[in-house]
């Protein structure tokens, strides 16, 4: 909890203080640099942060580094695990991706817009199940498509961004078998999730 309140006052200050436009709109200054944050893996002990930059003219597409940790909600533990249970303890150890945006300009006159994304990279799991307390950690590649929108709610620096993701998860390996695939005795992650997201970001 500390972390997250750390990380929303450096965007608050970023946002609020040196964010603060001091030419007329039609001098406006160009912020082609982007942070994230997901207030939910810092509530779950863990982190999150998306840096990005925009690489065309409008910056409407954005290239940039994804990461975050968390432990995950037991709600979603069949969402994600075939054989999991809700009383099994389930966390994102690390997560990693390089990550691809292009906010569609719908509403010509406004920053506020929906946009479309991508995450390819690298995560692992730990996985502690309940009932016989066995720790078994996966490793996994993936790839998710991304379905959002930008609402700015400070000139046209501070935003909010709910999304919809769905996570293609491969390459999956554990602890009991280097080698191949997870067999049917060990937690097996599902091929593909559906997630909302929920993020806080600034414009830099």
């Amino acid at each position: 909890m500390k972390r997250l309140l750390f990380t929303l006052i450096c965007i608050t200050f970023y946002a609020f203080g040196f964010g603060q436009d001091e030419n007329p709109p039609s001098e406006k200054k160009d912020h082609p640099f982007r942070l994230e944050i997901e207030p939910s893996s810092y509530i779950a002990k863990g982190w999150s942060l998306l840096g990005s930059y925009g690489i065309d003219k409008e910056r409407n597409l954005s290239v940039g580094l994804y990461t975050i940790a968390s432990t995950l909600p037991s709600g979603i533990n069949r969402t994600m695990f075939w054989n999991a249970e809700e009383e099994d303890v389930i966390r994102l150890s690390f997560e990693a991706a390089a990550t691809l945006r292009y906010k569609i300009p719908y509403f010509l006159n406004t920053e506020s817009n929906p946009y479309i994304g991508l995450f390819f990279g690298w995560e692992t799991f730990q996985y502690t199940q309940a009932s016989t307390e066995n720790v078994t950690n996966l490793s996994n590649f993936f790839l998710t498509p991304q379905l959002g929108y930008e609402i700015y709610v400070f000139r046209e620096r501070l935003y909010l961004n709910p999304s919809i993701r769905i996570v293609y998860e491969f390459g999956r390996e554990s602890d009991f078998d280097n080698m191949g695939d997870i067999t049917n005795t060990g937690p097996i992650i599902r091929s593909f999730v559906w997630l909302p997201s929920f993020s806080i970001g600034v414009r830099l």
